[in-house]
């Protein structure tokens, strides 16, 4: 369809406006990671015109957006937000976005995406957007983090999950097709399953009958298969959280997102 490139700059420029993050540098001073957030400065949108979409098209774009995506950020000073227009023909764009991820996480991509299309949509029709002011922004969470880590309640926390993670095993003793490496390389990959729509349905209605939600259900099960291969009775799985336990954090855009070490024991179960 048809694409007003100028209100979409505009309203590129309000969400840069509207979240400091997207403005902001990172320094180091003595070895200490700083927020400098810089005054807003209107971006103007680059449009670059590529053939008319087709297959070959297809792999230049993804071309485009890996390196894109591999180009390095200098965080002192490069913007930690770019933003692209492809066009490929009158009526056919690719808007490309490349976030660093220390500003970003998949809740800010919603975010963006919902806030984006909403001030687009507002300003296509002539009518003022009607985003909620933002009680806080993101240099206001990590202040307050950094205090709370000095908390009477941020030591209850952790006395909590050292409990939970004492004596954990160290290592999940999967059988392999190839010897472990001697050092951990971190090349994983990611392998999806799509579940069928009649199993769905009885999954969920195994939750409703147990009270528990999808994620609780799924853990369980996929603790038990872990179990089964690895021999083992103790078992502990990694989980990215959202970490977005106030309301005033709910429609702010930045990194918040924390990984916690769930530990299933199966003894005796």
């Amino acid at each position: 369809g048809q694409l007003d490139i100028t209100l979409l700059e505009r309203s590129i420029n309000v969400l840069i406006r509207r979240h400091e993050i997207l403005r902001t540098n990172i320094v180091t001073v003595d070895g200490e990671g700083y927020q400098i957030v810089q005054e807003f400065r209107p971006i103007a949108l680059s449009v670059i015109d590529i053939p008319k979409m087709n297959s070959v098209t297809e792999d230049l774009l993804n071309t485009m957006a890996r390196d894109k995506a591999l180009a390095p950020f200098n965080l002192a000073h490069d913007p930690l937000f770019r933003v692209e227009i492809i066009r490929c023909s009158d009526t056919d764009h690719v808007l490309m976005l490349t976030i660093h991820h220390l500003a970003f996480d998949a809740w800010s991509e919603e975010l963006i995406t919902s806030e984006l299309a909403s001030l687009y949509a507002a300003f296509a029709s002539g009518t003022p957007p009607l985003l909620p002011e933002l009680p806080i922004q993101y240099a206001d969470f990590a202040m307050w983090q950094r205090e709370w880590m000095t908390s009477e309640d941020f030591e209850i926390q952790r006395t909590y999950w050292e409990q939970q993670l004492r004596d954990a095993p160290a290592l999940l003793t999967l059988p392999l097709d190839h010897p472990r490496a001697a050092k951990q390389t971190f090349r994983g990959s990611t392998e999806t399953v799509l579940l069928s729509e009649p199993l769905t349905q009885r999954i969920h209605l195994l939750c409703r009958q147990h009270q528990v939600t999808p994620y609780m259900l799924m853990l369980a099960a996929f603790g038990v298969v872990l179990a089964r291969y690895s021999g083992q009775d103790d078992v502990c799985i990694g989980t990215s959280i959202a970490n977005r336990s106030r309301p005033e954090t709910e429609q702010l855009v930045g990194f918040l997102v924390n990984t916690l070490v769930l530990r299933i024991r199966l003894a005796e179960n």
